[in-house]
């Protein structure tokens, strides 16, 4: 008989090891999937398939003083009179976010 030098009895608490972590991974993979599937449950469902509806996006764009002004039926001067959150792109380059002006129309 050859011997490698490891005692036979010192493998056995490694291999028991080895056999506990299967168990962990096998019962961790199963509550994963029962996890998915009661998520996958309570997602609104497009009538024909099997796949959740897609969340409406809102639209967002950059708008000139010009857009916006004719977007809200003001004039240029009066928009810039207004609080309306814009942003500066330059020294002299100013945007409206079109979903920033929709949410002031909201709140007005």
């Amino acid at each position: 008989m050859v011997s490698f030098g490891v005692n036979p009895i010192s493998i056995i608490p490694f291999r028991l090891t080895l056999i506990m972590m299967d168990d962990r991974r096998a019962r961790i993979s199963k509550l994963l999937h029962s996890l998915a599937d009661e998520i996958m449950a309570l997602l609104p469902e497009e009538k024909g398939s099997g796949h959740p509806a897609p969340s409406p996006v809102e639209e967002d764009r950059l708008l000139t003083p010009e857009e916006a002004a004719t977007f809200l039926n003001l004039t240029v001067e009066q928009l810039r009179r207004r609080n309306i959150p814009k942003k500066k792109l330059g020294r002299r380059t100013l945007r409206y976010s079109l979903a920033a002006l929709r949410r002031y129309l909201a709140r007005t």
